[in-house]
């Protein structure tokens, strides 16, 4: 990392949550190698996931390392005194890209819990609300930006499509 002011606060609040992610992908992307992949969750709940749940998962937070990448990018950029370096780091960053990355991932993130739930597979769900429930104590501003620029959107589009679906559909009495 170029040289940051970590007398200020929220600079060392977005570095250590890059690397926290960072670290945290890099873990994923080993556990998911394995298609008999499955993700040790607190209190020794686990939920192993198949292969396209895993993929799925992966690529949701992958993408969302990415884009606080980019935003941590833009910010570092923005500070009095930032280096040339990180100046034209944020001239190439494209945080429109970014969350659309976001908002494509978190969708087929959104899509496959359905299905899988759909099909009586309730691990990726409860990884979800698992791992919500531990990012919201832990880390509310995370949660929001996850929330906000990402699963709100998916959610809706996944409801739209199951009430198109359904609505004009026959009852069955």
């Amino acid at each position: 990392m170029t040289k940051l002011n970590h007398n200020r606060p929220l600079l060392r609040y977005l570095d250590n949550i890059r690397r926290e992610i960072a670290v945290e992908a890099s873990k994923a992307d080993n556990l998911f190698r394995d298609t008999r992949a499955s993700i040790p969750i607190a209190e020794g709940n686990i939920f192993p996931l198949n292969a396209i749940e895993s993929a799925v998962f992966s690529r949701f937070f992958s993408a969302i390392k990415n884009h606080l990448d980019i935003e941590f990018t833009l910010i570092a950029a923005g500070i009095k005194g930032a280096s040339r370096q990180s100046k034209l780091a944020a001239k190439q960053a494209n945080p429109e890209a970014a969350e659309v990355q976001l908002k494509a991932a978190a969708l087929a993130f959104s899509a496959q819990m359905f299905l899988s739930t759909l099909n009586g597979r309730m691990n990726l769900l409860n990884l979800y609300k698992t791992l919500e429930e531990e990012i919201k104590n832990s880390d509310f501003f995370l949660w929001k930006m996850i929330n906000d620029v990402a699963m709100k959107d998916a959610m809706q589009e996944i409801a739209a499509l199951v009430d198109k679906h359904t609505h004009g559909m026959p009852s069955k009495a």
